[in-house]
């Protein structure tokens, strides 16, 4: 499905690297049994290595993260209640894409969900020259929730549909096929594809750092994102400059709320589109709504 090279680990090879820490191994066993996750977490050498880089190994990295979980998690936790999911599912955006809306790998899959172009379409992304939903955080999770969705009624267990959704069910089957039909994560571990192997072990550590950031001397950054938005639905073409112009809402905002728009363009005149603008602009785009049509 997603074949994602996250950039965090790219820069080491986490195969043979072995992080050392000050924290004793019982310390973590306690933490992870206190984060009362729904989703049983593992916890081993390899798992203690993810720990290790999400809370240790890269703090500035980690600071920006935990500055936009505090725009994006409560927008997945809804989106995951709504679906009846485990909110720690959240997590995995943070292996995904570090929370950046326009990430992309190598491998060409996009947004912070990481959502290859077939499997986008197939999950009811609309992608076209001017709009690119996987880039939409809003929309590319209620995609994410539903492919993990599809991937617990195959499997039955949540490690192995987070496994899925980097290497796709198809290969999740063949390692249980290969372990002579086991189905706990780290009985088919060893016949997973080699990225595979350190993704629910990411995960973890991402949720692990996520939770006990503070303990490791790591704070939020200030990210400059509107803790609240409105949502207003568009049906004819504007220009995001339009609406700043208008409105006084900055346009690097608009950019940042509204970021599958590829040229800043609306193309509302063929369908409906979402606008997000910050809170404190709302009344001020219901009062120019009308000069927008006429505003060139």
């Amino acid at each position: 499905h997603n074949q994602v090279n996250s950039e965090d680990i790219s820069e080491y090879d986490m195969d043979s690297v072995r992080f050392q820490s000050n924290v004793p191994d019982e310390v973590y066993i306690e933490r992870i049994r206190q984060m009362n996750s729904f989703i049983t977490l593992p916890y081993n050498d390899i798992v203690k290595n993810y720990i290790i880089l999400y809370s240790e190994k890269m703090p500035t990295k980690m600071a920006n993260i935990l500055g936009l979980s505090k725009y994006y998690m409560p927008i997945f936790e809804e989106i995951l209640n709504r679906y009846d999911m485990p909110e720690e599912l959240k997590a995995m955006a943070v292996i995904e894409s570090a929370l950046n809306p326009t990430a992309v790998s190598r491998a060409g899959a996009k947004g912070m969900w990481q959502f290859m172009y077939a499997t986008a379409k197939m999950y009811g992304l609309h992608i076209d020259s001017f709009v690119d939903e996987r880039l939409d955080p809003v929309k590319s999770a209620e995609a994410a929730a539903q492919y993990l969705q599809d991937s617990y009624e195959i499997f039955g267990d949540w490690n192995l549909a987070i496994a899925s959704y980097n290497c796709g069910a198809g290969n999740v089957n063949k390692a249980i096929r290969r372990s002579g039909g086991k189905r706990a994560f780290w009985d088919i571990w060893p016949f997973l594809p080699r990225e595979t192997r350190g993704y629910v072990p990411a995960f973890v550590g991402a949720l692990y750092a996520l939770k006990y950031h503070k303990e490791h001397g790591i704070e939020a950054l200030a990210v400059p994102m509107p803790t609240h938005t409105d949502t207003f639905k568009i049906r004819k073409m504007v220009h995001l400059k339009q609406v700043s112009e208008l409105t006084g809402a900055p346009l690097e905002e608009l950019q940042s709320l509204n970021p599958q728009y590829r040229h800043n363009i609306i193309p509302g005149n063929d369908r409906e589109y979402i606008l997000r603008i910050p809170y404190k602009f709302t009344d001020a785009f219901i009062a120019h709504e009308d000069s927008l049509h006429r505003h060139k």
